[in-house]
């Protein structure tokens, strides 16, 4: 009976053998599900731009108080609240503070008429005086003394006219819409006293918050989208118009207000919420590619393309750095590709511009992996530039030891590829163009 269990056992050992063998057989012929597909973006010739967002609520572009100049009694309204009106136009007129001002003035005019009639007479007594050889100087006493009273007289009546004219009438200071105007004949109005406003709701602006790293950036004259949560299907045009000089500080960050000048107001309402997007940058007609495609070295700046390493020194470069370089190009051509060098312009959150070293329709390669199995694509850190730790994962030599890979180091294409991560290391462009 022992006999026969030791057989059964050994049996069921042979059998648990055979297929573990079965399964390692299975696995090592089964091809790797999870393997990376390089990811590769051309170059593309069209417009790379960068901008700036902010919300705020739609208001109109001028308003004005009406304030009485001086006190007074209202003698005319000729406009109602929530009429239109142009600037100039007579809002309020006002009576005359003395009734008695045309007499005094009429009265002053006669003895003034008196006093040039007793003037011509003593001017004839002169002359008759010159002729008889008589004394003329009592005469020219009497002359002088009513030219001087001609003189007062003159200047009597013109301050009588002065006082009798009609009070400066209130005006419009703007064109617009008269709101909270509520004034009526007879009403004594005090000096300076506010009556009202006029709003221009022809022209809206937009005021909106630009944080202190971005507002370098803005200048006047920008261009700038609107879109209104109450219009979302509408775009409207404006142009930054003003630009704070001081900011605002709150927990430590400073804003400062940018106003956009809506060049239409078409449905808008002041009070709207809005969205303005501010060109900050814009380049026609140039070649691009995607921003985490440019790596950095040295302050030198290269991508990585389909092709094959070749092993040139570069002149001036130490044996020990040139070494390590040929050991990369060898890495390089396993993976069948290899680095040329750019020259770099503007740039924005997603591409950068190509000044030299590549031609439209060119191959880069970018430095993410799209896994076989789950087709997901992986890519580098970016944050609306260069980004220090971005780069090729995983490479095979560590950043930092040697003069090429010093400062971040290069990256690899795919897992355990021929360059270590770094791309551009330690800043490089900041964020939101340049």
């Amino acid at each position: 009976m022992k006999r026969k269990w030791r057989y059964m056992a050994a049996g069921l050992v042979v059998v648990a053998i055979l297929a573990v063998g079965w399964l390692w057989l299975q696995q090592r012929e089964k091809p790797a599900t999870g393997a990376l597909t390089r990811v590769t973006a051309p170059v593309q010739r069209g417009t790379i731009a960068a901008a700036i967002s902010g919300t705020g609520s739609i208001e109109p572009a001028e308003r004005k108080t009406i304030a009485a100049a001086k006190a007074g009694t209202v003698a005319e309204v000729r406009f109602k609240d929530g009429d239109l009106v142009r600037k100039g136009d007579v809002l309020v007129t006002f009576e005359r503070e003395d009734d008695n001002a045309e007499r005094q003035i009429e009265n002053k005019e006669i003895s003034l008429e008196k006093a040039k009639l007793d003037l011509e007479s003593l001017q004839l007594q002169y002359k008759n005086a010159m002729r008889a050889d008589e004394n003329t100087e009592p005469i020219m006493l009497n002359i002088r003394s009513k030219e001087l009273d001609i003189r007062q007289l003159e200047q009597e009546i013109a301050d009588l006219k002065e006082q009798d004219a009609d009070p400066d009438p209130i005006k419009a200071p703007i064109d617009g819409k008269l709101t909270g105007f509520d004034v009526e004949a007879g009403d004594l109005l005090r000096e300076n006293a506010e009556l009202g406003e006029v709003v221009n709701f022809g022209r809206l602006k937009l005021v909106v918050r630009v944080d202190e790293l971005d507002i370098a950036k803005v200048k006047p004259g920008q261009r700038v989208e609107v879109r209104a949560d109450a219009l979302p299907d509408r775009v409207f045009e404006g142009a930054v118009a003003e630009i704070a000089d001081e900011g605002a500080t709150s927990n430590g960050v400073a804003t400062f207000d940018v106003t956009v000048l809506l060049a239409e107001a078409d449905g808008l309402k002041a009070g709207m919420s809005a969205e303005a997007t501010i060109t900050t940058m814009e380049k026609k007609d140039a070649l691009y590619v995607p921003i985490e495609a440019v790596q950095s070295v040295r302050g030198q700046y290269f991508v990585f393309v389909p092709g094959e390493e070749e092993n040139a020194r570069p002149e001036g470069e130490t044996p020990a750095a040139g070494s390590i370089r040929e050991r990369l190009a060898a890495r390089m051509r396993q993976t069948g590709m290899k680095r040329v060098r750019v020259e770099v312009g503007v740039h924005n959150e997603d591409f950068i511009e190509i000044v030299s070293g590549l031609a439209e329709g060119d191959t880069v390669i970018l430095p993410m992996a799209v896994s076989g199995e789950t087709r997901q694509n992986v890519p580098a850190a970016r944050m609306g530039g260069f980004r220090g730790g971005a780069g090729f994962p995983e490479g095979g030599l560590p950043a930092g030891r040697d003069e090429v890979t010093r400062g971040g180091g290069l990256g690899g294409a795919v897992p355990g590829g021929p360059v270590p991560g770094g791309g551009i290391s330690g800043g490089g462009f900041s964020g939101g163009g340049r």
